[in-house]
């Protein structure tokens, strides 16, 4: 398999990590610290990064 196949994977897969992750009803998962959110939360309140 060529270098070029796996980088642009990985491009793809980054691109999909700005997906909200469904924890609960009325909870989410920040993508980029883990951390468990309220759904209507628009900026993370542990890392600061901002939630689609």
């Amino acid at each position: 398999m060529s270098d070029k196949k796996i980088f642009a994977s990985e491009a793809k897969d980054l691109e999909k990590a700005e997906e909200k992750i469904l924890y609960s009803d009325n909870k989410i998962v920040c993508f980029a610290c883990g951390e468990e959110i309220d759904n209507s939360t628009n900026i993370c309140p542990y890392c600061k990064t901002t939630i689609g």
